[in-house]
């Protein structure tokens, strides 16, 4: 019997993100983008496909370029395989924001265009501070959580719902809940490397942001349970700086929890 031929190896899709904040992050914006479109509707849904395949071009070309920009050489198939992917994966983005741009009421496709084009700005602003290096800082970080987290109102505006306060309220929710996490992350690294400013400077953090969640809700741009969602964010980091997880894995599994607590109350209050 003859056996079969194994895939060669550059045409085998690049690894995935194993960092679950990357995947939290991709995948709360659109949780409660389709919440608050409920119910969403074949573009919401298309438009939800297409970030994700574009989240996923963007994994696949960014280690080949920054590679390439730098001078190194590529071990023999890499840059071949990351292109191979990161093209077919950016058509299928492009496959279905057509499709959900056509699916669109005619009276929601200039909002949705508008949405999109501000994604994309987001993500090519931070795409250029990856190759300038400066996407670790905090301004940064920023910008790249703010793109993914303009997913929530794009999908909104793809089902028909006004680009308002109501719409950027969803987005900024997420947000907040990135800048809680990223702050936490943050200082506890910082503080196990005996940083003792690092934890009043989370403090200070997530003051900031609960105000700014309070606000949000005081206009009216989301429910007060969609407010009451940071509550498991706010305890966590209370909760880790009088406990600190003994290792990154227990940190990991913490922030699990949290993203799950979160979506689930914010989901629930905007479906409402």
């Amino acid at each position: 019997m003859t056996s079969l031929r194994p895939t060669p190896h550059w045409l085998q899709p690049p690894p995935l993100p194993h960092e679950h904040g990357a995947w939290a992050m991709l995948v709360i914006p659109l949780v409660l983008g389709l919440c608050a479109a409920w119910p969403p509707g074949a573009s919401s849904v298309l438009l939800a496909a297409a970030m994700v395949l574009l989240f996923f071009s963007r994994y696949a070309a960014l280690p080949a370029a920054l590679r390439l920009a730098a001078g190194r050489t590529p071990p023999e198939g890499f840059v071949r395989r990351r292109v191979l992917w990161t093209a077919i994966e950016l058509a299928g983005s492009l496959a279905c924001f057509a499709a959900a741009l056509r699916l669109a009421a005619p009276a929601a496709r200039p909002a949705t265009i508008a949405a999109t084009l501000a994604t994309v700005a987001l993500g090519g602003a931070h795409t250029v501070l990856v190759f300038a290096g400066r996407d670790r800082t905090w301004w940064g970080e920023v910008i790249g959580m703010a793109g993914l987290a303009s997913a929530a109102p794009l999908l909104q505006a793809a089902a028909g719902r006004p680009l308002d306060g109501r719409a950027a309220g969803v987005g900024l929710l997420a947000l907040a809940y990135f800048a809680s996490s990223l702050a936490w992350v943050r200082a506890f690294r910082m503080i196990s490397k005996g940083n003792g400013g690092a934890a009043a400077a989370c403090v200070a953090a997530h003051g900031a942001i609960a105000l700014g969640v309070v606000v949000l809700w005081r206009l009216e741009w989301i429910p007060a349970l969609a407010a009451a969602a940071m509550l498991p964010p706010l305890a966590r980091t209370a909760w880790g700086l009088r406990f600190p997880p003994r290792n990154l894995l227990a940190l990991g599994w913490r922030e699990m929890t949290v993203a799950v607590l979160f979506a689930t109350i914010a989901g629930a209050a905007l479906v409402s």
